[in-house]
């Protein structure tokens, strides 16, 4: 895919500009794991291609039941693992959605019974923040500090939750459990 200059290059992912095209970005997907806040890295000869594979059908889905994403195209071809996003600005906050109890809600909530299934779903916001473990953050401190309005928080609330349940049903038909999900919004 023709692509401009390195905009920026994240842990897993690289964003170049497209030419002509100042709205739209080159997302391209390394080879590259991570754990804990990068702490842990590694590669995996073939990750990019299932990673850009995955993430370009999940846009595709979740676009098809009318969900806004950034995704344009690309990503499943014979396309050196690149896809085509409109440009955004990062609200730099993750939104975790648990179905399902596990990880560090349970170390966090002692009781809530690991497994339980979390009806309704559990929305909660994180800072983007590698450094120091991307913290927890309660929606006022959110609005307070000027990240998001409370219109914003709702909206990316809901957004949340449709994708969880969404992509929910989609891994139900694969005999397979989605226990929690983490997106971005910009």
């Amino acid at each position: 895919m023709n692509k401009g200059h390195e905009i920026t290059r994240g842990k897993t992912k690289v964003f170049h500009e497209y030419p002509g095209q100042p709205d739209v970005l080159v997302v391209s997907q390394l080879d590259a794991i991570s754990a804990r806040d990068g702490e842990r890295r590694d590669t995996i000869e073939g990750k990019g291609r299932i990673a850009a594979k995955t993430t370009a059908r999940v846009f595709r889905l979740l676009n098809l039941c009318g969900l806004p994403t950034h995704y344009l195209s690309g990503g499943e071809d014979d396309d050196d693992n690149e896809m085509l996003v409109r440009r955004a600005q990062m609200i730099p906050l993750e939104v975790v959605v648990r179905g399902v109890a596990a990880g560090s809600l349970v170390k966090r909530k002692p009781g809530i019974m690991r497994g339980a299934l979390l009806v309704p779903r559990i929305i909660e916001f994180f800072i983007k923040d590698d450094a120091n473990h991307d913290p927890l953050i309660e929606a006022e401190e959110i609005v307070s500090r000027g990240l998001a309005t409370p219109q914003e928080l709702g909206t990316m609330s809901e957004l949340a939750r449709m994708t969880y349940e969404i992509l929910a049903h989609a891994w139900r038909r694969r005999d397979t459990l989605l226990v929690d999900l983490k997106i971005e919004f910009g």
